[in-house]
């Protein structure tokens, strides 16, 4: 994919979720589906599309999740029920879907 198209993709994705990325490859990993023809950038290889990064992503929400409920003193069946349903696929994908982020998958 030509230099001027990635630019564009990752301009318009930072522009759609508000966050500014130290480094912009790893945005560019993220919207590599698995199946992508796209296998590296830089100095970064992704054979299996962002399968790798999704691992870190769902570790990284867990957390934050998990550091929420921890700090509202609530029951433990809480964070079990925020787990699954804000931190599913299916919920995430409706989010990204919404925001029209697909667009801009490979």
């Amino acid at each position: 994919m030509a230099a001027n198209n990635m630019d564009t993709v990752l301009q318009a994705v930072k522009d759609i979720i508000g966050y500014r990325f130290r480094e912009r490859l790893i945005l560019w990993e993220a919207m590599q589906a698995a199946g992508s023809n796209v296998r590296s950038a830089g100095d970064r290889e992704f054979a299996d599309g962002n399968k790798r990064l999704a691992v870190i992503g769902d570790t990284v929400l867990q957390l934050v999740l998990a550091e929420e409920w921890y700090s509202g003193g609530t029951v433990r069946e809480q964070v079990s029920q925020a787990l699954s349903q804000v931190a599913s696929n299916a919920n995430l994908d409706r989010i990204g879907r919404q925001r029209g982020l697909q667009t801009f998958v490979n």
